[in-house]
C-alpha cells in the first residue's frame, strides 16, 4: 500500500489576487438618512457607495477588519453595527 500515491483534492472556490495593503484607522459617520452608505461584499469590503458622507474616508476594495477595538473575522460590518454601536453616530 505504501506505493501507490496520495492525492489531494482541494476546491477552491476563490482566487484572491494579493495587494500589497496597510492598516489604517479612519472615522467613518452616518449620513442624513442615518446609514453609513456603504455597499459592502461578502469579506466586508467596500463595493459601493449609497452617499458621499464616507466616500472620501473609505476607497472602493477598502476592507473593513476592525470597528473600534472590536475585529470583524467572518462577521458582517452590519451585524457588529447594529449588535455593538447601533446608536453611534460615527465609528472609527
Amino acid at each position: 500500500m505504501d506505493d501507490e500515491p496520495n492525492h489531494l483534492f482541494v476546491k477552491v472556490e476563490r482566487l484572491r489576487r494579493l495587494h500589497r495593503s496597510r492598516l489604517s484607522t479612519v472615522r467613518v459617520r452616518r449620513g442624513d438618512d442615518g446609514t453609513f452608505g456603504l455597499g459592502l461584499t461578502e469579506e466586508n469590503q467596500v463595493s459601493a457607495f449609497h452617499h458621499a458622507t464616507n466616500e472620501g474616508v473609505l476607497r472602493i476594495g477598502d476592507q473593513i477588519r476592525y470597528v473600534g477595538d472590536r475585529p470583524i473575522a467572518r462577521e458582517r460590518l452590519a451585524s457588529v453595527i447594529t449588535e455593538c454601536f447601533g446608536d453611534a453616530r460615527e465609528v472609527s
